[in-house]
């Protein structure tokens, strides 16, 4: 598992407005991170901040989005 890579996936496809494709990928970082692996890039802050705001276009049909996206906190 590639976290970076997992979560380079998920951003596209909320990019892209494919929130069943993002749901997927969210669950496997999820479960990555639920078993002790670490967390994706830092680098990644700006990227997730975005997330946040093209989930919320998903009217709710993100939760595992949403679930990850409170776990890689950006400050």
């Amino acid at each position: 598992m590639d976290p970076n890579a997992c979560l380079d996936l998920l951003l596209e496809a909320l990019r892209e407005s494919r929130y069943a494709d993002a749901e997927v990928h969210a669950e496997d970082l999820n479960v990555w991170l639920e078993k002790g692996g670490f967390e994706p890039r830092r680098s990644a802050e700006v990227e997730i901040s975005q997330a946040r705001v093209d989930a919320g276009h998903a009217d709710g049909e993100c939760p595992m989005v949403d679930e990850l996206l409170g776990r890689l906190r950006v400050e």
